[in-house]
């Protein structure tokens, strides 16, 4: 599946303005991982990734039983089976840590969070609280004139993860079953 979308997005990259890339993996039908008292909060907003290394956990069978090999937490923080990432992961130039799950070793990825007013708020579609923090994002569209990194997270909305096509061929290239790449527009 991953390979279909991202042909897409390789096709429609040619001589038209810059996009960037949502990473998310699919998590219908799929077990998640029961982290216990850790609080993934703080991990996911503070890149708190000792929180997690070299411990061991179980699947939350309870939406599914089918095993991901990429299970993002909340579908914000990339989680990628160490195996398939090894070949990349000191490409990518983020944080890292590696557990276990029920035997299986996977790594928990934290892109840098990115400063700015990057994400447009006039084109993206959003839903924001009276104070104007953004509640949540349906469709993502970034502004101009940021050089954005290989890979990101807004630190406006902590929620996802981004990357330019480069990484995006990077991943691709791990053959991972259950991650997709959605684009997003930057606007000119």
């Amino acid at each position: 599946m991953s390979i279909l979308i991202y042909q897409q997005i390789n096709n429609q990259h040619k001589n038209i303005k810059m996009k960037l890339i949502e990473l998310k993996s699919i998590a219908n039908g799929f077990a998640s991982i029961d982290f216990g008292d850790i609080d993934m909060t703080t991990v996911l907003k503070e890149g708190k990734l000792e929180f997690v290394e070299g411990k061991t956990f179980r699947w939350n069978r309870s939406t599914g039983n089918a095993i991901s090999d990429s299970p993002f937490y909340i579908g914000a923080m990339p989680i990628f089976d160490t195996e398939k990432l090894s070949g990349i992961l000191s490409s990518l130039n983020v944080a890292s840590a590696e557990f276990d799950v029920e035997g299986r070793s996977y790594t928990i990825i934290n892109a840098p969070h990115f400063n700015g007013d990057i994400i447009n708020r006039e084109k993206s579609e959003m839903r924001t609280f009276r104070s104007g923090k953004i509640m949540n994002i349906k469709k993502y569209v970034f502004n101009s004139g940021f050089n954005y990194p290989q890979i990101f997270t807004p630190s406006e909305f902590v929620m996802n993860t981004f990357c330019k096509k480069e990484t995006a061929q990077m991943l691709l290239s791990c053959e991972f079953n259950q991650l997709l790449f959605v684009e997003c527009e930057v606007e000119a």
